[in-house]
């Protein structure tokens, strides 16, 4: 185990399994056999992701802004934009949408299509 000017490493059978890094920003990772099991990095602003078998579990950006995502095996299961507007869908199969621009309206849709195999959400964030 080291220590140096606020960097800290453990390793464990040659491979990296637990690092931190704080330079005055905080950033923390941990790596299970050669693969990203979890980071986070906060540089002034926010940012949390989750990484298992090369593929994203969970992320949080936030950026003055509240931005959320969710992503289970390729597909977003879970996402919501605030940017003075407020966007809000779970896909996958998309469950719920809820678009509310200035408290003007909304709608929502409780059974729209199938995305494709493949997909994530279709169109720009909140359009039907």
């Amino acid at each position: 185990m080291v220590s140096t000017h606020g960097l800290l490493r453990m390793a464990c059978l040659g491979r990296t399994t637990f690092s931190q890094t704080h330079f005055g920003r905080t950033m923390f990772s941990q790596t299970h056999f050669g693969r990203t099991m979890f980071s986070q990095t906060r540089l002034g602003r926010t940012t949390f992701s989750q990484t298992h078998f090369g593929r994203t579990m969970f992320s949080q950006t936030r950026l003055g802004r509240t931005t959320f995502s969710q992503t289970h095996f390729g597909r977003t299961m879970f996402s919501q934009t605030h940017l003075g507007r407020t966007w809000w869908w779970v896909s996958g199969r998309t469950w719920f949408s809820l678009i509310s621009l200035a408290k003007v309206g909304f709608w929502e849709n409780l059974v729209l299509p199938d995305l494709p195999s493949e997909g994530g959400l279709q169109g720009e964030p909140g359009s039907p």
